[in-house]
Parts: C-alpha cells; structure tokens; sequence
C-alpha cells in the first residue's frame, strides 16, 4: 500500500499477512488455529485427533489375546478426525473398537470438524493376513 506524506511516498508493508498464511505439515491443524485458552483447553485440533486416536488405539490394544489365527481380524484404526490405516485385534474385540470409534466420533471428532480442522489420509499398505503369534494378534 502506497501512503503519500507531501511529496515523499511511503511503503506500509502488513504484518498481518505474515500471520494469515499459517500451515501445518501434518494437515491437523485447524484453518483459523484455536486461541491460547482452547489449545490449553486440550481443544487443538491436534490435540483432539491424538486423544481420538488413543482412545479407539488403547479399544485394539486391550483386545489382542488369541489362540489361532482365526481369533484374529483386521479393523480399520479410522474415525472422522484421524486415520492410522488398519491394525489386527481379537475378535472378541471387534464391538469394543466399534463402539470406541463411536464415542470419539461423537466427541473429540465432532470437535475437531467443528473448528474446520482437516487431516491428511496416508497412503495404507494393503493389510497383511491376521495371524496369531504367541498368543498375541499381530
């Protein structure tokens, strides 16, 4: 922007565009970052895709005793706010991981959607057979 003082032209450069144009090089960040008091909060949208996260990682991760490899199957390590691909879990698990991926969705994700933030979908190896390596879903 051009300012004219008498004869002399002066050039105000904006700070605020050095602060309009913030990104993320893991794509978990909101489109307007949330203020202080939200991200302390626990309310980042990085903050609640990793507590999403955790929560439906912790549902697979206590479900992963087996004795053959058909106690085994694949679910998706997916809700609406993050995706890990796909992890192997029990079977008697399956209803656990399901029901967490609910409860996320319905809270932290709802959140995180709420705020405009955004994840990047990786690219996901094509799952490998459910196997049962002693006594542990893997």
């Amino acid at each position: 922007m051009f300012v004219r003082w008498g004869s002399t032209a002066v050039v105000a450069v904006g700070i605020l565009g050095a602060f309009a144009c913030g990104g993320s090089t893991n794509g978990q960040e909101a489109t307007n970052p949330p203020s202080s008091d939200e991200a302390s909060a626990g309310t980042s949208c990085e903050s609640l895709s990793e507590s999403a996260s955790t929560e439906v990682s912790s549902a697979i991760a206590a479900h992963q005793a087996c004795t053959v490899d058909d106690d085994c199957t694949q679910v998706e390590l997916v809700a609406s706010c993050f995706d890990h691909c796909s992890r192997i879990v029990a079977k008697d698990g399956v209803a656990e991981v399901s029901a967490a991926k609910d409860r996320v969705n319905a809270a932290q994700c709802k959140r995180f959607l709420a705020q405009g933030c955004k994840f990047d979908v990786p690219p996901c190896s094509p799952p490998m057979p459910a196997k049962c390596k002693a006594g542990v879903c893997g």
